[in-house]
């Protein structure tokens, strides 16, 4: 498993170092993508591997019809958007995958084909993506690029930020409750909201899993739910998570929560959330022992 990050990378803007280059006279695009660096980390029972994904569109437009300058938006929930880049048949050139690091190094070379005529409206999008074992992708963080944008007539290299992709995934509200004599914390009263569940789902569940010190320690499961089981308050989750935490380790612990869909005898996970002992509600939790406290979190994209 991973080393656990000093928290205060986690405060840094993740940025991609590429090289871009363009022979104007073989009408060839190359690029370099070299490493992403400070990407956001959260621990897990499993090495993380990742990789990064180019997407290359041609001849998109840089103007609305009144003449403004637009921006490209690669949601694929906006329809417009989504049809205009299937309509430019966008190439996407993908790395290896590779251990997921503080800083991930990836050193690859990559060429394609770009007609003068369109060269400066060539987009490519940048992301940097955790991969699974099946080869299944969640984006982590992502840019937009016009090739054109910094002069690249011989290979320059560049430093990007990156954006942490935030996908509305919906919420998971949760209690908890430290036990001091008995040196547990218990997690109860899970429910998750505005959920992108897939049409094929066959359950749905909340997984939680306890590190200490970066390291893993615990992992239950809550009991599975049927989509169809879903109310208008969302999924309510009623049995009790129960982890052993010993009371030195309370300042070091960390809670990993995530909404979890079974889709073809596999489970992906929809999002997950965090209980940091450096947070709001760990604190709430420590000052009123026994007593459970509750909050709500934005569930954000994860393997």
């Amino acid at each position: 498993m991973a080393d656990y990050e000093d928290t205060d990378d986690e405060l840094k803007t993740p940025t991609v170092t590429i090289a871009f280059e363009y022979i104007e006279a073989e009408q060839t695009f190359n690029f370099y993508i070299r490493r992403v660096s400070h990407a956001p980390y959260v621990p897990s029972i499993k090495m993380k591997y990742s990789r990064g994904v180019m997407h290359v569109a041609k001849g998109l437009s840089r103007k609305t019809w009144m003449g403004t300058k637009r921006s490209i938006t690669w949601e694929y929930e906006t329809a417009i958007s989504f049809q205009e880049m299937l309509s430019q048949k966008p190439k996407s050139y993908r790395t290896l995958a590779v251990p997921r690091c503080v800083t991930t190094i990836f050193n690859e070379f990559f060429t394609c084909q770009i007609p003068k005529q369109v060269f400066h409206n060539t987009l490519m999008k940048i992301q940097f993506c955790d991969v699974g074992r099946d080869d299944y992708e969640v984006v982590i963080a992502e840019c937009d690029y016009w090739i054109d944008t910094n002069p690249i007539e011989r290979f320059r290299e560049y430093e990007l930020p990156l954006t942490i992709s935030a996908p509305d995934l919906g919420e998971l509200e949760l209690s908890i409750a430290y036990l001091p004599t008995a040196q547990r914390v218990l997690l109860t009263n899970c429910k998750a909201t505005n959920l992108r569940v897939d049409p094929t789902a066959e359950e749905i569940h909340v997984r939680a899993i306890l590190f200490v010190s970066g390291r893993f320690d615990e992992i239950h499961k809550s009991e599975h739910k049927n989509p169809k089981d879903e109310t208008p308050t969302g999924f309510h989750f009623a049995k009790k998570l129960v982890f052993d935490l010993m009371r030195i380790d309370v300042n070091d612990a960390l809670v990993v929560c995530q909404v979890v869909q079974k889709i073809n005898h596999r489970k992906r996970v929809i999002g997950q959330c965090e209980v940091r002992c450096c947070d709001g509600q760990w604190s709430r939790m420590l000052a009123t022992l026994r007593q459970p406290t509750s909050e709500t979190y934005r569930l954000r994209p994860a393997l």
